[in-house]
């Protein structure tokens, strides 16, 4: 009898944890966290001196590095509860989602933009939101002329001269994803004939895709030791992940 009781109890308290664990989560938005508590959590996510400088709307904040001056946005969302994929209410907790790598390629925008200066890129496209260039379309004539190559080279050592002063600046790059600054380059090259103009895919070497960091060797940053790869229906366009489409004209 005795033993029935404690099964009777343990099957009670593992079904009452159950009904408790289902009813965890909140139908309603759990109260905004305070600016000051926003501030030590993305100061302690981030590993930063930061300051929030204002709010921006009702989940949006910008804040700024008290070293470097950089400005980058966080956003703070009340975490959904889900149960099989369908949402059940809210957790109770926020989740940040914190912009601080895009606040380092606009830091070196500037010297970006003298890169491709330099280089006689024009620009054909740019996200309406464009906020310091990280990805890139770079369009090639077929027939551009060997000092123009040379332009193009020096553009992409240019980036990874960038990529490589981060990295020697002393200061932790935060990113979700990695601890150093890259540039993204999907390369194309455009061969003009009396049909219109026809885009390729460059082929780097090491795939379509050029990714640039302080890293990367010269020999992997020269346009001369690149093939033409698969034929593209569609022409470069900024959008999605896409930042600017930058064009070296023959």
């Amino acid at each position: 009898m005795k033993n029935r009781i404690l099964v009777k109890t343990a099957a009670s308290v593992l079904c009452m944890a159950a009904v408790l664990s289902l009813c965890s989560c909140l139908p309603f938005k759990p109260p905004k966290p305070g600016k000051r508590t926003i501030e030590n959590n993305v100061r302690k996510t981030t590993g930063l001196d930061v300051r929030l400088v204002k709010e921006l709307g009702d989940d949006k904040y910008l804040f700024e590095d008290n070293d470097r001056g950089i400005e980058f946005m966080v956003t703070v969302k009340p975490e959904p509860f889900t149960i099989d994929g369908s949402s059940g209410g809210y957790t109770g907790k926020y989740y940040y989602n914190i912009d601080y790598e895009y606040g380092i390629f606009d830091y070196y925008q500037d010297d970006f933009d003298d890169l491709a200066d330099a280089a006689g890129l024009v620009v054909i496209d740019e996200k309406d939101d464009l906020y310091g260039v990280k990805v890139i379309d770079l369009v090639i004539d077929t027939d551009i002329s060997e000092e123009q190559m040379d332009a193009v080279n020096a553009f992409l050592r240019g980036l990874r001269d960038i990529a490589e002063e981060e990295k020697d600046s002393g200061y932790d790059f935060y990113s979700d994803w990695d601890d150093e600054l890259e540039y993204e380059v999907h390369m194309y090259w455009v061969e003009t004939s009396g049909s219109g103009e026809q885009y390729y895919f460059v082929d780097t070497g090491n795939g379509v895709i050029l990714y640039i960091t302080a890293d990367t060797k010269d020999s992997d940053l020269d346009i001369r030791n690149m093939g033409v790869g698969t034929q593209i229906s569609r022409e470069p366009k900024a959008g999605g992940l896409i930042d600017v489409v930058l064009r070296a004209d023959a």
